[in-house]
């Protein structure tokens, strides 16, 4: 972007040198781009053309301040007396361009009545100044009209006898040319085209020119081993651009156009003779427009991908899909939870002096061969009744009474009587 736009790129690393930077840009872009004041200008770079001939050149009282240009192909043949360019002078393609940084009038008062006044501002332009063709001989032009490229070519030799025919002017044209032309088209493409004489020392050819960009075409006009008269003809380089779109090339407004296009969209044609009436920004007559964009189509999709998720998640055996590790992990760890939970019961309901009736006994299979046993309702109550009797005795134990024996129950009786007999027993005592 420095480059391009002519600037000076500056690699700030240190965000606390920006304040540097900017106040050395804001010096150079506050700095005077002029000075006034006399000075003599001094030489610097011999060989200019500019100045042959030209001796020492009077004071001047005021110079446009510049830079020196860092091209090689730059020639600064006048400096100031602080070394600022006064005149340079380079090459730019088949062209000379020149800068002269002090004026021809009131900074240079002293110039007008020097000598070397007039020779210096006649050799400048000259130098600077395209080379005339006229005086060679030939002249080329070229112009581009609907779409095609006109190449023409007049050719006249000096008239030394002062008369002169078709071509006036003390010239007399030049018939009979074998004049062919290369045209190098914008995207490259080379085409060779003859011209053929139209006139008297006159010769034209027309080419297509359809695409957009710049036309060059080389003539080459030849008779014989190439000279004409003891004059060699040289070749001739003209061109021509062609804009980039046809709405470009016409001048003029297309009302009809217009017209039309107001019509087919609805719109008017406006006049631009009285702006407060011609109502440029009155929106009154627009109907707004709405666009609609049905999203039933994505949500169908999304819904449906939705309940296949939901009926995966509660019809598939996802443990069928874990590690047989992990797998057999889960059913250990079930498996002892229930056997746990089967022996604390047990414990419960049985005898803790290890007295269970196993004759009597209805058992429950659980898991991995653990046996429950299962009391009848009488036996149940007999185990209770024995509970309460082993409590009663440590309590009577600990408070130093001694425990009655118990009494031995009837080999006829049943649990539940014996278990009555108890109950009566410990309400009397």
């Amino acid at each position: 972007i420095a480059v391009r736009g002519g600037g000076e790129y500056y690699e700030v690393m240190n965000a606390q040198l920006l304040p540097r930077v900017f106040m050395k840009a804001i010096r150079v872009i506050r700095s005077p781009l002029v000075r006034e004041g006399n000075f003599t200008p001094r030489l610097g770079q011999l060989g200019s053309p500019l100045l042959a001939g030209v001796g020492r050149l009077p004071d001047l009282a005021g110079i446009a301040l510049t830079a020196p240009r860092k091209e090689i192909s730059v020639t600064t043949p006048l400096l100031s007396d602080h070394d600022e360019p006064l005149l340079a002078h380079w090459q730019v393609e088949l062209g000379q361009v020149a800068a002269f940084t002090s004026d021809a009038s009131r900074w240079a008062a002293d110039w007008i009545n020097h000598p070397s006044y007039r020779r210096f501002w006649v050799q400048s332009a000259r130098s600077i100044s395209r080379a005339s063709l006229v005086s060679q001989g030939v002249q080329g032009r070229a112009m581009i009209v609907d779409g095609k490229l006109t190449l023409r070519l007049d050719a006249s030799r000096p008239d030394t006898q002062g008369g002169g025919g078709g071509g006036g002017g003390g010239a007399s044209p030049i018939d009979q040319l074998d004049v062919q032309a290369t045209v190098y088209s914008p995207s490259g493409e080379t085409s060779v085209v003859g011209l053929r004489q139209t006139g008297p020392g006159t010769y034209e050819a027309g080419v297509d020119a359809g695409d957009s960009g710049s036309y060059i075409a080389v003539l080459k006009p030849r008779m014989g081993a190439g000279s004409v008269g003891g004059v060699r003809v040289p070749p001739v380089v003209v061109g021509a651009s062609n804009l980039g779109g046809i709405e470009y090339r016409q001048l003029t407004s297309n009302a009809p156009l217009l017209r039309q296009i107001a019509s087919t969209s609805g719109g008017e044609v406006l006049a631009f003779d009285d702006a407060r009436t011609a109502r440029l920004f009155d929106r009154g007559g627009i109907r707004p427009l709405e666009v609609l964009s049905p999203i039933w189509q994505p949500l169908l999709v999304w819904t449906l991908i939705i309940l296949i998720l939901d009926i995966a998640t509660r019809r598939v055996a996802w443990d069928r899909w874990l590690g047989g590790e992990f797998g057999r992990t889960i059913a250990d760890s079930v498996r002892d939870r229930g056997i746990a939970a089967a022996a604390a019961l047990d414990a419960l309901r049985g005898p803790s002096t290890g007295e269970t009736a196993q004759d009597d006994q209805d058992t429950l299979s659980l898991p991995d061969g653990y046996q429950s046993p299962i009391r009848t309702p009488g036996e149940q109550s007999s185990t209770q009744a024995s509970m309460l009797d082993r409590r009663r005795a440590r309590a009577l134990r600990e408070s130093g009474v001694e425990a009655p024996p118990p009494k031995a129950d009837s080999a006829t009786d049943s649990g539940l009587l014996a278990a009555k007999r108890r109950a009566a027993d410990r309400f009397k005592e």
